[in-house]
């Protein structure tokens, strides 16, 4: 997401927001949930921002997947990623996962749809994947550094979640764990929270 702020110079807060998931269907044990002080017992997950369809009314997407209207030859439009070069590792690597020794790159099975309503606009991939639709020197390359930041971030949750805060501090926040990310061999100094998050902490 900071990827975006930067390449596109959009601000963080108006691309990100936060989606309830008290049952863990959106995070399926691989997002880290984060809390927030005006609701601390449901556990949230950091998203991309959706906004709704023209093409589809009644229906959300991701506001930066560029739609077409519906056509003859096309009954469903067309839809492509209008920041596919600063695209965020979650959808660089999907459907991929590693398998249990982190030494292969397993393509998952994708499920019919993305949500739990049958809005054919939610249809996924109209066929399986398969090995020769990805790059093998590539794609097990950039899992290998999805791995890596996932558990970063949750260590960036977890951080977090020690003093939950409002969710407009979360861009301020980021951008502090992010900016003081490297660091020299020199010896360390301790550097301050913004003060947005020093209020609260």
């Amino acid at each position: 997401m900071l990827h975006l702020e930067r390449a596109r110079g959009l601000p963080l807060e108006e691309i990100v927001c936060r989606w309830a998931d008290p049952e863990g269907r959106i995070a399926r044990g691989a997002a880290p949930h984060f809390r927030f002080e005006d609701d601390p017992e449901t556990p949230y997950v950091i998203g991309l921002r959706h906004v709704p369809s023209e093409a589809h009314p009644g229906t959300s997407r991701c506001e930066f997947l560029m739609e077409t209207p519906p056509t003859p030859e096309a009954p469903l439009g067309e839809a492509r990623c209008g920041v596919y070069e600063n695209r965020p590792m979650a959808c660089r690597i999907y459907p991929a996962r590693f398998n249990s020794t982190s030494e292969l790159t397993i393509l998952s099975d994708v499920p019919r749809s993305g949500r739990e309503h049958e809005h054919p606009a939610y249809q996924l991939c109209p066929r399986p994947w398969q090995p020769e639709d990805v790059d093998p020197l590539e794609l097990p390359r950039t899992m290998a550094a999805a791995k890596f930041e996932r558990e970063f971030f949750r260590s960036v949750a977890r951080l977090w979640n020690d003093v939950p805060r409002a969710f407009a501090d979360l861009p301020d926040f980021f951008r502090w764990v992010y900016d003081n990310r490297v660091w020299s061999e020199a010896p360390a100094t301790t550097l301050p929270y913004p003060a947005a998050i020093r209020r609260a902490a």
